[in-house]
Formats: structure tokens, C-alpha cells, sequence
């Protein structure tokens, strides 16, 4: 992910010295922490919270699929009980127990994967809206630059406009 950035760096220190080479104007820059966009937005905070339910509920799947396979480890590690079964149930609760363990396993992968998805989804779908907000508050505010807190190492507080960009997120959320 950093290797992606530094060519974005490059580029937009090459463009700033360029464009104030060019302007006898000085540049108004604004940077955004994104961290912070995601945390207090109405927007953030509500696919956050989606997110946060889609993942108890495939917890509560995986957990239960857990409890039915300790069940069967616990059966099949005790030997008073093995010896009352039949040698055919015994099998068939060793083979239970193998499908299970399959099924568990296949699910957590599955379980992993979709939330690997659905978290780079909801930070794509509100980068895109940070993006529009920022354009929004930069055309309002006259900023020629609002950067992205994450491509920059340090920036002066007195730049920030991260409060502005959430509010006008807020604004186009509402609609």
C-alpha cells in the first residue's frame, strides 16, 4: 500500500512546486485524517455499525458450529460412552464429527473472506464520499489542495479540515 503512494507523493510535490512556480499566489492546502472521517461521520458511524452486526451474526453461526463439535469431540473422547454405542454409530459419529470439522473450517475461511470484502467495500464507498466532501469544502473554502493526512508526514493543525469535510459528508448524507 505505501509503494502505491509514493508515486501519488511524488506527483503532488512535483505538481505544488510547479504550481507555486507558476503563481505568484500561495497555495492553500487542507488535509483531511481520514481515521477521524470514518469515526465521526453519520455515514462511518452507520456502516460501522452495519459491519459490526453482520459480524456477530457470523460469529453466532461459527460459534454454534463450534459447540456442536465440541459435543462430538467430548462423545468421542469418552470411552464409557464409545463402548455403548455400536460399532456402526460409532462410525457414523466419528464421520459426523470429520464433516463438521470440514464445514467449520470452510466456514471461518468463508467468514474471513467476507469480511475482509465488506470492510475494503465500506472504506472504498466512504473514501469516495471524503473525496466528494473534500472537493465540496475546497471549492466552498477556496483550498487548492485538500490531501489526505495519510500521503503527508506532518502538517500544521491550522490546516486541518477534517471537521468541515465530515460536516459536509453529514449534509450529502442526509439527501
Amino acid at each position: 500500500m505505501k509503494s502505491k503512494q509514493l508515486p501519488f507523493i511524488l506527483f503532488m510535490a512535483c505538481a505544488m512546486l510547479t504550481f507555486s512556480a507558476a503563481s505568484a499566489k500561495e497555495l492553500k492546502i487542507g488535509v483531511v485524517d481520514f481515521k477521524k472521517c470514518v469515526e465521526n461521520s453519520r455515514q462511518g458511524k452507520d456502516e460501522l455499525e452495519n459491519f459490526e452486526t453482520m459480524k456477530k451474526q457470523m460469529e453466532e453461526v461459527l460459534s454454534a458450529k463450534e459447540k456442536e463439535l465440541k459435543e462430538i469431540a467430548a462423545k468421542l473422547g469418552d470411552p464409557d460412552y464409545l463402548d455403548s454405542l455400536s460399532q456402526t454409530a460409532e462410525a457414523e459419529l466419528k464421520h459426523k464429527g470429520r464433516a463438521l470439522s470440514q464445514e467449520m473450517s470452510r466456514a471461518q475461511n468463508e467468514y474471513y473472506q467476507m469480511m475482509q470484502q465488506a470492510n475494503m467495500k465500506v472504506m472504498q464507498m466512504i473514501q469516495e464520499h471524503v473525496a466528494k466532501a473534500s472537493e465540496k469544502v475546497a471549492e466552498t473554502k477556496n483550498y487548492d489542495f485538500i490531501l489526505r493526512d495519510a500521503a503527508i508526514f506532518y502538517a500544521n493543525q491550522a490546516h486541518d479540515v477534517t471537521n468541515a469535510v465530515v460536516e459536509q459528508m453529514d449534509k450529502d448524507y442526509k439527501k
